[in-house]
């Protein structure tokens, strides 16, 4: 609060007595407590917490804000993979938008859309991006919590990408789908979501390689 980018024990902003039951908190933690934010209070012990700045994210034109991302965001740390299998709900408040990418939108480039599988992130496909000519293609992901519902997070991709609700289809531009393992049933599924007239016009070629799938699809006149 004094600008030292230190939490002082003067500026505690919240505090809640706990009381914690032998046979209820078996391992002395207690979850679900709410506590009220409101002025500083000084607590009883001395605590020096150095607080660590967040960096400001680079905003898009075109794509929803905080979409913009790198391979070393936090975002696509283990931690937030373990998230998102054991606690879909607490992942999707970290990560809403489920899509992100590693620069700003570029037409006439092709877009490869990535998709992790079971406990994975972005992070995963670092050795693929590393030789991706980017000149010619750009890098999407499709960020979601591997433990929730495969129809549901096929209905997500589904909406994003497939839908030209949301990124508009060129037929001009061909779509490349890079899946891995879970990843590819999840992409699968949302390929079925698409009507008969659709299908008609898209043609889909997957290459299982390695327990990752390839599939490119274009939109034909």
């Amino acid at each position: 609060m004094n600008g030292d980018a230190v939490v002082d024990s003067d500026e505690a902003m919240g505090m809640q007595a706990l009381h914690l039951l032998a046979d209820k908190n078996v391992p002395n933690v207690k979850g679900n407590v709410d506590m009220t934010i409101g002025k500083a209070q000084a607590l009883g012990w001395p605590v020096k917490l150095k607080v660590v700045p967040s960096g400001m994210l680079e905003q898009s034109l075109f794509f929803p804000p905080n979409t913009l991302r790198t391979l070393n965001d936090p975002l696509f740390d283990p931690a937030m993979s373990s998230l998102g299998l054991y606690h879909p709900a607490a992942f999707l408040e970290k990560a809403r938008t489920m899509f992100y990418a590693l620069e700003e939108e570029v037409s006439y480039k092709i877009p490869v859309i990535f998709v992790h599988g079971i406990n994975g992130s972005a992070r995963d496909f670092e050795a693929v991006l590393s030789n991706l000519d980017r000149t010619r293609f750009k890098p999407w992901f499709f960020h979601s919590p591997s433990g929730g519902d495969l129809n549901q997070m096929a209905q997500f991709f589904f909406n994003i990408f497939l839908s030209g609700s949301v990124i508009p289809a060129d037929e001009n531009i061909p779509i490349i789908i890079v899946a891995h393992r879970m990843g590819g049933l999840v992409v699968r599924e949302a390929i079925n979501k698409l009507d008969n007239d659709h299908k008609s016009k898209i043609t889909f070629y997957v290459y299982p390689v390695w327990g990752i799938s390839f599939c490119c699809g274009r939109r034909e006149k």
